[in-house]
């Protein structure tokens, strides 16, 4: 679909950051000047800081101006928080939202290629290009295996778009009156598959995720996020418990739920001789313990979403051998189930 540059719908570009001045370098700044170089006009930047300590701030200020906006935040609330805060900032008639992590590259015609697609589908509420990585395989959304109900990312570049599960908020754009209905993230999630739980929301209204593999960008996996690596393991444990509660049919949760004590048990196993791994257990039991607590809360959202998904997560579940190693050979033979067809 063609767009009239005058009439364009605006987008509302969201930047989020952490410590990138000190953590990433000159990444920072290529991440910035990809979105004031896109082909794509009617758009605004906001520069979110999410509680740096470092120089973030006033490098941006000095090297920038006022060719963006910048929003300080006085700690770090997580990822979700973070970025509802930021919407709040966007102008009133942004049409859509783009959510960015500080380690991600655009290419040039990156947000006129994906909105140009969602503007000819208004079905389609949330949508990522191809991410490419120096440091791991390309990624073009996620769905989720059927062997312990787990999400995982589609490591292929296929030839169409594909209907995705979930797509990849590293560098997504959204429908922003979607968004605002959804109330955005979930924010006791802070990070981790935050981006899983907000797409199977979505579906409840009848949109759709779409991977489209003809436009790029570049993603330094873990360029932020390295300093962190127990809050990764803690986070990645506990919100795939969470979502797992809030959103599988049955047959799936159960699974899920088995697959989690099966690698804690496994985690617990290889403790033994390993001081890590025995943090690492305790950890897993936080999460366990955390889960417990909020079990109420997790509940209400099955109960609010469970019926409206079950069959939209169903379609998604692609069935794997024991290996989970295996699953990307299985993907080539389901990839036509989610070709986006001409007519949608």
């Amino acid at each position: 679909m063609e767009l009239d540059g005058e009439r364009s719908p605006k987008i509302s570009i969201l930047l989020l950051n952490w410590n990138g001045r000190s953590l990433l370098g000159d990444l920072l700044d290529k991440a910035i000047e990809s979105t004031l170089n896109q082909t794509y006009r009617n758009l605004e930047i906001i520069f979110i800081d999410n509680g740096s300590t470092d120089d973030s701030i006033e490098h941006v200020q000095q090297s920038y101006g006022n060719r963006l906006k910048i929003v300080e935040l006085p700690e770090n609330v997580g990822f979700c928080k973070a970025n509802n805060l930021g919407v709040k900032f966007s102008s009133s008639d942004s049409k859509y939202v783009m959510f960015m992590n500080s380690d991600a590259i655009l290419s040039r015609d990156y947000i006129e290629r994906l909105i140009s697609l969602m503007e000819s589908d208004d079905r389609i509420g949330a949508i990522q290009g191809l991410e490419i990585s120096p440091n791991g395989p390309p990624i073009i959304g996620g769905l989720i295996e059927s062997l312990l109900s787990r999400p995982f990312t589609i490591n292929i570049r296929p030839q169409f778009p594909l209907k995705v599960l979930w797509v990849a908020f590293t560098a997504c754009i959204v429908d922003k009156k979607l968004f605002l209905t959804l109330e955005g993230f979930s924010t006791d999630l802070f990070m981790y598959h935050d981006d899983v739980d907000f797409c199977i929301r979505l579906s409840a209204y009848g949109r759709k995720c779409i991977g489209f593999p003809n436009v790029i960008y570049f993603h330094k996996r873990g360029g932020v996020i390295k300093s962190m690596v127990w809050l990764r393991s803690y986070l990645g444990y506990r919100n795939r418990l969470l979502i797992s509660i809030r959103y599988l049919p049955k047959r799936y949760l159960i699974r899920g739920l088995l697959g989690a004590i099966l690698e804690l048990f496994y985690v617990m196993l290889k403790s033994f001789n390993n001081l890590n791994q025995r943090l690492e257990v305790l950890l897993y039991i936080k999460a366990i313990v955390y889960v417990m607590r909020n079990l109420k809360k997790q509940l209400k959202y099955r109960l609010t979403y469970g019926r409206h998904v079950k069959d939209h997560i169903s379609y998604f579940i692609v069935k794997v051998p024991f290996k989970l190693s295996q699953v990307h050979e299985q993907l080539h033979s389901h990839l036509t189930k989610f070709k986006l067809k001409p007519s949608l």
